[in-house]
């Protein structure tokens, strides 16, 4: 909400109650509609610490507000009071803001900015970029840039599944079945089936599964062979990947594996032992934690092994130590909840206040109708192949909807992607959803490609503005206040602008970029209702440089949404 009015409301609050202004903000709001005004402030929290009734206070409160050139009116509703404000100077102040801000606003400066460290995407080498790995590439991409919006340092790193008894699998199943040609010739794919093909034949020969055991001790004990190996499957994997993250636009301050911590193992399971009793069971240490209600902690395997868990111990304490974060945020699908718990709940254990600040923020899975993922049984849903088949579909509609349309490939590409990424942040991340192309690529529904679609008739707009036989070509670059917008179309776009700042800091507080994706559906529907109703390009000249400074903030603000998201909009479609 736009600060001044704010500050005025909860300044004269404070003077009539002697309470700090911080008291009163969490508790002016936007009301449901104009008829109650453009801010509203609920009495009940005031009036149970001043031991009045709200409904006196807020008459009370009504009586005494003074005049103000930046507000008309202020009336009490119940235990309500509503703020109607000057709509020449609101109107003036949130549209040039936003004009002059550009894709900062919605921006803040935090007095005390923190370190914030995001582990996400992390997939695992020889395997293809399935669509799990895709909703953590994505969410956590989105949280560094909202974070990086309000003003805080973020370190992105991608932390490659590359180690532990899988690999050994892998090498086992090359060195049985492997064809050194079909590796070069499409090393992911292929590696992939062989990792299928050894558990469909381990099901018939348990033997497999200790040649492979046998296989990743090799690599603990640096066995040139085994090395090779899984140097190659990481080298070819790491190629593959970088062509999606480009795709993406994705991009890490810092790649690393669970084979980087593989050397921190015996510190570390010193420093755990030095704080924690641990115990041998069946041959394995272990930490018991069974009376924080959970399953045994297992630190090593009987055959000496370390886990998954003992590396992102050594990995936790690493980045504490030598990047001095405020906050680490783990984003991983909620199958490895438990996983985390334990985590935190041994460093904790350990002494370490900082625990507080890790959070493992947890998302759900993603199924085609009835299909469920299987990397073992070979039936995942491959990124490279929704992506294909997205742009392929995008395509056909543009053909049908505009077929004379310039760099047609290209803007279908932007839009497949968009319209992926933005149906993955249509609910909340910890829901599981059913992903159907019928309905993420529907121009007409709350979808990606509807916004999309209004993005580009916004610009649209501003191109017939500028054309050289067109006045204000240029509408950004007038300054001054306009004459007010009046109708409630207009009302509510404007209002609704104004509420973006408040949105990135809630999805930045909650973990949750769909509160930007909803908030732009929202938008885009306030602005095709206002599209639909009001002429922007007319005769009147103060009317429309007035209509074409909302189009501009209206595309800006769209635009910075989009971006947040991960989306890049095309200005035709």
């Amino acid at each position: 909400m736009t600060t001044s009015f704010v500050q005025e409301i909860s300044q004269f609050l404070s003077q009539k109650t002697k309470k700090d202004p911080s008291f009163f903000v969490p508790f002016i709001e936007k009301p449901p509609s104009l008829e109650m005004g453009d801010y509203s402030f609920i009495c009940f929290p005031l009036a149970k610490e001043l031991k009045k009734n709200p409904k006196d206070l807020a008459q009370e409160l009504a009586q005494a507000f003074p005049p103000s050139p930046h507000f008309d009116k202020v009336i009490s509703t119940g235990p309500y009071l509503n703020f109607f404000v000057n709509q020449k100077f609101y109107q003036t102040e949130i549209i040039q803001d936003i004009v002059n801000k550009k894709e900062l606003y919605g921006s803040s400066h935090e007095e005390t900015p923190k370190t914030i460290v995001l582990e996400y995407s992390s997939p695992n080498i020889a395997k293809p970029f399935h669509i799990g790995h895709f909703r953590a590439t994505i969410i956590g991409n989105s949280l560094k840039k909202i974070f990086e919006m309000l003003g805080h340092t973020c370190i992105g790193i991608n932390y490659l599944g590359d180690w532990g008894t899988q690999f050994g699998k892998l090498i086992c199943a090359f060195k049985k079945w492997g064809d050194v040609k079909d590796l070069k010739d499409d090393p992911i794919q292929y590696l992939h089936s062989l990792y299928v093909r050894f558990h469909s034949e381990a099901k018939s020969n348990p033997s497999l599964e200790e040649e492979a055991r046998e296989w990743f001790k090799k690599c603990e004990k640096k066995d040139p062979e085994a090395l090779k190996l899984w140097k190659e499957f990481k080298e070819l994997s790491l190629k593959e990947f970088k062509l999606i993250y480009d795709d993406l636009h994705v991009q890490f301050d810092e790649v690393s594996g669970e084979s980087h911590y593989d050397e921190f193992i015996p510190k570390t399971i010193s420093e755990i032992q030095a704080s924690l009793k641990t115990q041998i069971s069946e041959g394995a240490l272990i930490i018991d934690l069974e009376k924080f209600g959970m399953p045994p902690a297992l630190l090593l395997r009987s055959d000496g092994a370390s886990l998954y868990l003992t590396r992102d111990i050594a990995a936790l304490f690493d980045r504490h130590n030598r990047l001095h974060f405020d906050k680490i945020i783990y984003v991983v699908g909620d199958t490895q909840t438990l996983h985390f718990k334990q985590l935190f709940k041994i460093i904790e254990l350990m002494g370490k206040p900082w625990v507080k600040n890790c959070h493992h923020i947890a998302f759900g899975q993603i199924r085609f109708k009835d299909q469920k993922m299987s990397t073992r049984e070979g039936k995942a849903i491959w990124l490279e192949d929704m992506l294909h088949r997205s742009t392929e579909l995008i395509s056909k509609i543009i053909e049908e909807k505009n077929p004379t349309l310039k760099d047609k490939k290209e803007v279908a590409q932007k839009v497949g992607l968009g319209a992926i990424i933005f149906a993955d942040f249509s609910s909340k991340r910890i829901k599981n959803s059913v992903f159907d192309w019928d309905v993420i690529l529907n121009p007409d529904g709350d979808t990606g490609p509807y916004v999309l679609y209004t993005y580009a008739r916004a610009s649209s707009i501003l191109r017939k503005a500028c054309h050289p036989e067109k006045k204000a070509c240029h509408p950004e670059q007038s300054e001054g206040s306009l004459i007010p917008l009046e109708s409630p179309e207009e009302r509510m776009l404007i209002g609704h602008l104004e509420r973006f700042p408040h949105i990135i800091a809630s999805a930045a507080h909650d973990f949750e970029p769909c509160y930007i994706a909803n908030y732009l559906l929202d938008l885009a529907k306030l602005f095709n209702r206002f599209y639909h109703e009001h002429r922007v390009i007319q005769e009147n000249p103060d009317l429309q440089s007035a209509r074409l400074k909302l189009v501009t903030a209206t595309r800006q603000v769209m635009s910075t949404g989009l971006s947040l998201l991960g989306i890049e909009p095309p200005e035709e479609l």
